[in-house]
């Protein structure tokens, strides 16, 4: 069993316990966890860290202070770095001066692409605690995690047309899978404010908690499915994600295809035995 391990980088930090649940709080709470350059780049190298660490069986992704995350920095976003501001990547949230030229020719580094593509691209069960208010592109983190644990006392926003700007971060092909077209207009044309109860309501998030215990009810959740039969759990994500863009005729082939990694799995071994034995399985995730 692994131990407990901590590291802390200036915008993001990672925690790891003992049942190889993954903690990664994002910090600025001064400003709501607004997104900064530091933030985007300290979050993606610890998913990263996550994606490429076997220990790590399940990820709850929070913010510290009493907010999940403001979106984008709207100070930065103010800022130009010259009288002819040609646009949003001569502003200090995406141009940064020790950019190196790879990173600046390939915009590798330059907005929260990568965060969004690493979140939906984990293999690994993904929680969003939600402690306090989501808005624009922290909205967009919170959905593009599996599950999302809420307090029943905020609100999320997608708050991008508010500032003239399109839901960039991802909303404008969540958003419509999770709570059809005629709902996600609503929430993309107005910018208004989604509270709790009716993000519940919508299929926004899964469960709803007072304030003070969402960071504990989501590692709660995280250690089951820690707990659970990984390889299956990989699949699921997987095979899912696939069929949202695949006619049901291709979706039931490529469903059938994963036959033999499960039942030849020394998991689906031992669910069988567990269940035969009349006992709680002992998943050893492959």
């Amino acid at each position: 069993m692994m131990g407990y391990i901590s590291h802390e980088m200036t915008r993001a930090s990672i925690e790891i316990d003992e049942h190889g649940v993954a903690l990664l709080t994002i910090r600025n709470p001064k400003q709501m966890n607004a997104l900064d350059m530091e933030m985007i780049r300290d979050i993606g190298e610890v998913l990263t860290k996550i994606a490429g660490d076997p220990d790590v069986r399940a990820l709850v992704f929070t913010g510290e202070g009493d907010a999940f995350s403001a979106g984008g920095n709207m100070q930065a976003m103010s800022e130009s770095n010259s009288a002819s501001d040609l646009g949003p990547l001569s502003r200090p949230l995406w141009n940064v001066p020790n950019m190196q030229a790879r990173e600046r020719l390939e915009l590798k580094q330059t907005t929260g692409l990568r965060i969004m593509r690493q979140l939906y691209e984990l293999e690994k069960p993904t929680i969003a605690a939600i402690n306090g208010p989501a808005a624009g592109a922290g909205m967009d983190h919170a959905l593009w995690c599996d599950l999302r644990v809420m307090a029943d006392d905020t609100y999320m926003v997608n708050s991008y047309v508010r500032v003239g700007l399109v839901p960039f971060d991802g909303a404008m092909w969540l958003l419509p899978r999770m709570v059809g077209l005629t709902r996600a207009m609503e929430y993309m044309y107005t910018g208004r404010k989604i509270p709790a109860d009716e993000c519940l309501q919508v299929g926004l998030v899964n469960r709803l908690v007072p304030k003070g215990d969402v960071l504990s009810a989501s590692l709660e959740w995280a250690r089951e499915l820690a707990n659970g039969p990984r390889v299956a759990h990989t699949l699921i994500k997987y095979i899912t994600h696939e069929c949202l863009t695949l006619d049901h005729v291709d979706a039931l082939d490529l469903s059938y295809r994963t036959r033999d990694a499960v039942f030849t799995s020394a998991d689906h071994h031992e669910g069988v035995l567990a269940f035969l034995e009349r006992r709680a399985p002992r998943f050893q995730g492959r």
